[in-house]
């Protein structure tokens, strides 16, 4: 029954919305408490202190989003009918809800390709796209951390520290 089935995800849809309503509206009192707690002018001290470098921090950021968003796009050539916006679109929701989720970083790989597969982009190659992504950062994080690996080592030499570093990426 096709209009059984299009009930059923009306239904689910709807309780998704409802979802998304509430904890949207948790995430408001939660953040007006905070304020209230804290006080607005405590918070406005600490965004301030932080001055220019905030802005600075956010743009340097954009620049990896950017560069991932356009390989998603490239492994996907031909096969996708998805903008590149819309790749950069899913890597930022993916990132917020990782982020700002307490649930340890799980969710925003299946809300990205959830983004993607209702532009249009089979549900598979969406997923694939994620878990590739996913991976490339992996594999660049480590990189990065070797990076400063070395540079630690270079100006500081090797010490007690630097070995439960080299630890720590070896695990």
């Amino acid at each position: 029954g096709g209009k059984g089935e299009q009930d059923q995800r009306n239904a689910g849809a709807t309780k998704l919305r409802r979802g998304l309503i509430l904890l949207f509206s948790a995430g408001i009192l939660g953040t007006t408490l905070l304020v209230a707690y804290y006080g607005a002018g405590t918070i406005l001290d600490g965004v301030f202190a932080v001055g220019w470098g905030l802005g600075a921090i956010a743009l340097l950021h954009s620049i990896p989003m950017l560069c991932s968003s356009l390989g998603w796009q490239a492994l996907l050539q031909g096969t996708s009918p998805v903008a590149f916006g819309w790749y950069l679109w899913a890597r930022w929701i993916r990132e917020a809800i990782d982020g700002l989720l307490p649930v340890g970083q799980i969710g925003g790989e299946f809300v990205g390709a959830h983004l993607l597969a209702r532009r249009g982009l089979p549900t598979n190659l969406a997923l694939t796209g994620c878990v590739l992504d996913l991976t490339m950062e992996v594999v660049t994080q480590f990189c990065f951390g070797l990076l400063g690996l070395g540079l630690l080592v270079f100006h500081h030499g090797y010490d007690g520290t630097v070995y439960w570093l080299m630890v720590g990426l070896a695990v």
